[in-house]
């Protein structure tokens, strides 16, 4: 009886020693975010250029974009569950089906000109319905080439209907993409960076605020680390002032918008003085 004891615990330590490190009693505690990183692969559409000229244009992706696009999500993946906020679930799909109408995007600031096309969530919406279930997901990222200069690698457009959150990433076309996208050293910063646009908004309706780019801008220009401010930001611990905040209200990663979607008692954590 004793050696089948003994065999017994051996067997539980070893199965407990392939467990992987995430399986915590701290981890099990974090909320779960779901994302898609949606892959548009065809365009055929008239959208406006950096110079606020509409143009036409009609472009596939190749084969490497698409991998480099999976590339992209599995180090987002990777990334998000570093910091140890969330449980992060990232999914893939492609999307076969061509994208007819582009959005005008435009910033007045911006150093180009402030004009460019991407694909809103409107557009995706119709898009995805049939490939993915959206009230699934707490934010989308459709990732494409255009093959139109849009003057930004990752833009934030506003939520989808059910409050997930959006963004859109242009690789432009194979050239741009091989003269500047693949030599990108930290694939996971630009959906990062992106992500965290759409948790400003987020924090707004918990009364709080944090400004990402002047956050960038006044504390961590010349940080050497590029993860330094996506991290710190989201920690809630950001060399910043009352003007810039110091990054993502604590709240807000409880309530990832699949949760809001469909709640029905709330627990005001301690500290919130609004609910938007």
């Amino acid at each position: 009886m004793k050696k089948k004891i003994v065999s017994l615990l051996l067997a539980l330590v070893m199965c407990l020693g392939l467990m992987p490190v995430g399986v915590s009693a701290a981890q099990t505690d974090l909320p779960d975010w779901y994302f898609l990183f949606a892959i548009f692969k065809n365009v055929d559409a008239d959208g406006k250029d950096t110079d606020g000229k509409t143009v036409h244009t009609k472009y596939s992706m190749t084969q490497d974009e698409i991998d480099f696009a999976r590339r992209m999500a599995e180090e987002f993946e990777e990334a998000m569950n570093k910091v140890g906020v969330m449980r992060a679930h990232v999914d893939v799909v492609e999307i076969d089906e061509t994208v007819r109408e582009l959005k005008e995007w435009t910033w007045a600031e911006w150093e180009t000109g402030g004009h460019g096309a991407y694909i809103s969530a409107e557009q995706a919406a119709p898009l995805l319905k049939d490939k993915v279930n959206l009230d699934r997901y707490d934010h989308v990222a459709c990732v494409t080439s255009l093959g139109i200069h849009s003057g930004y690698g990752g833009v934030t457009g506003g939520e989808f209907e059910n409050g997930a959150g959006h963004s859109c990433f242009n690789f432009t076309n194979r050239e741009m993409y091989l003269s500047a996208w693949i030599h990108v050293p930290y694939l996971a910063g630009y959906p990062i960076h992106e992500f965290l646009h759409f948790m400003e908004r987020m924090c707004h309706k918990w009364g709080s605020q944090f400004d990402l780019h002047s956050i960038g801008a006044k504390f961590y220009q010349d940080d050497p680390d590029p993860t330094a401010i996506g991290t710190d930001i989201m920690l809630n611990r950001v060399k910043g002032d009352a003007e810039t905040g110091t990054g993502v209200a604590p709240a807000v990663w409880q309530y990832p918008p699949h949760v809001l979607r469909t709640m029905t008692e709330l627990t005001i954590p301690s500290g919130v003085t609004s609910i938007g």
